[in-house]
């Protein structure tokens, strides 16, 4: 079967070779006629040309379409940079108007600590601020938290206020850089933990380093030790998730990171600790106020003797 005759490519003897002026005059009658009628007109004239010609139209039409396409994209991409610089430039501008906002709210609210109203605003405004992960200066975090630490024995909400600034204080010790880390950490039951009364999730136990056992971690009631006995010990402990009591309780080198530390006001020895993306649940006591005030300090790390 003979190949149809607009796929049968002449022989050089056939057509003479076409010059610059013919070149340019086929690609300007391919534009004229694809902008004055479109593609039917386009394919006619491919149809009514056919041979060597039509193959020359058509790699000249299509390198002009690519060229248009490629002009096309990188305006495109341009402008797609444009806008999507100008909505980070939006998103910066409304993190800061959020962390204003929040910070002007507190320190509106502490004003009037022993306040109801202004406590329980407060509570709405931290966690709230949590929650978004808005980042406030932890100086504005020490200083309207302990107004509410302050006045807790006044006002019952003031307590519940202050709890809040705790877990706000330790969702941002989150982005801190100088919270230890626990990359090559591994896993051990070395340590004892105690649930708070009622029960609850054990937490997951880690350890990471090797320092001599007069400078390593502690985490162990009151007077025992560990460690006792050990030329070498565990430099941090890693206290991850689940449920624990800290009353009574020796903490030293020991990072907490999404726990719910339970605190009666027993007494407690801690150096050295840090709390991550933990939730409090302390009682207003005498005890539990110090600790406040500790953990709400400017440090990632907290240090507290309540005996």
């Amino acid at each position: 079967m003979q190949a149809p005759e607009f796929l049968i490519f002449p022989s050089p003897e056939d057509d003479m070779p076409l010059n610059e002026t013919d070149k340019s005059w086929i690609r300007e009658t391919i534009q004229n006629a694809h902008k004055a009628h479109g593609w039917g007109a386009f394919r006619r004239f491919i149809k009514e040309w056919g041979g060597f010609g039509a193959a020359v139209a058509v790699v000249l039409f299509a390198a002009n379409q690519w060229t248009a396409y490629v002009e096309f994209r990188t305006t495109t991409n341009e402008k797609l940079k444009s806008v999507d610089e100008r909505l980070n430039r939006l998103d910066e501008h409304l993190n800061r108007l959020d962390k204003s906002v929040a910070a002007l709210q507190l320190e509106t609210f502490s004003e009037s600590p022993t306040d109801k109203n202004s406590a329980i605003e407060a509570i709405k405004a931290i966690d709230s601020a949590r929650m978004q992960f808005v980042q406030l200066p932890p100086e504005v975090i020490n200083q309207t938290g302990k107004r509410f630490v302050e006045a807790a024995d006044k006002n019952p909400e003031a307590w519940d206020a202050t709890l809040g600034f705790l877990n706000y204080k330790s969702f941002l010790n989150s982005v801190s850089l100088l919270i230890p880390s626990h990359a090559h950490a591994t896993f051990t039951d070395h340590y004892r933990h105690f649930l708070p009364e009622g029960g609850g999730q054990p937490p997951t136990i880690s350890v990471v380093g090797a320092v001599p056992e007069e400078s390593a971690a502690r985490f162990d009631l009151m007077g025992e030790d560990s460690n006792k006995g050990l030329v070498y010990a565990s430099q941090f402990v890693f206290v991850t998730g689940g449920d624990v009591s800290i009353d009574a309780m020796q903490i030293r080198n020991v990072v907490f990171i999404g726990t719910k530390i339970f605190y009666d006001g027993g007494p407690v020895q801690m150096e050295n600790a840090y709390f991550v993306n933990c939730i409090f649940v302390m009682k207003p006591a005498p005890k539990s106020r110090g600790l406040a005030l500790a953990v709400l300090d400017l440090p990632p790390s907290t240090d507290f003797s309540g005996e």
